[in-house]
């Protein structure tokens, strides 16, 4: 997938990614927006675990946005919400602000939805992360909820924002 107007590619990340992806992931402030799973500090070692795991995953749908951007992954579900996945992503801190992560995503979640039976999305970004909800409404997400206190990070309670997107 190749996107022009935004300067941004999709493709499933490779062995080559590791360093890419160590190099924007070992940033507090993107660590700040995560989950506490991703380690940090971030290095080659974890980000080519990261991408053998994924390779490895059938529940697990990752799309690398390149040149050395981000990552947008979708972890489906299982059993009842078979049909359900979540959607996670990142963009590196030289990148943020300028339009990738919105048209990375939509074009990522139209390519998932055509590609698999998934017909609802869902993401959880923390409330201090309003650049993230922005993202995602630009995406077609819809806010469905709030959950008070939904998340422990860095040493207090956050609310976490509940969207969805239906196919």
């Amino acid at each position: 997938m190749n996107n022009n107007n935004n300067k941004f590619s999709l493709r499933p990340l490779t062995d080559n990614d590791a360093d890419s992806l160590a190099r924007q992931l070992n940033n507090k402030k993107v660590w700040d927006n995560l989950r506490d799973a991703l380690p940090y500090p971030y290095t080659s070692q974890d980000a080519a675990w990261f991408i053998n795991f994924q390779q490895n995953d059938p529940l697990l749908t990752c799309y690398g946005i390149v040149v050395d951007v981000g990552n947008i992954g979708f972890t489906r579900s299982e059993d009842i919400e078979r049909f359900t996945a979540e959607v996670g992503y990142y963009i590196g801190e030289d990148y943020w602000g300028q339009g990738i992560m919105s048209a990375a995503l939509s074009e990522a979640v139209e390519d998932y939805f055509k590609t698999t039976e998934v017909v609802r999305l869902f993401a959880t970004p923390f409330d201090y992360n309003k650049a993230s909800a922005k993202v995602l409404e630009k995406a077609g997400f819809t806010l469905k909820c709030i959950f008070t206190k939904g998340a422990y990070k860095n040493g207090q309670f956050v609310d976490m924002l509940y969207y969805e997107r239906i196919k």
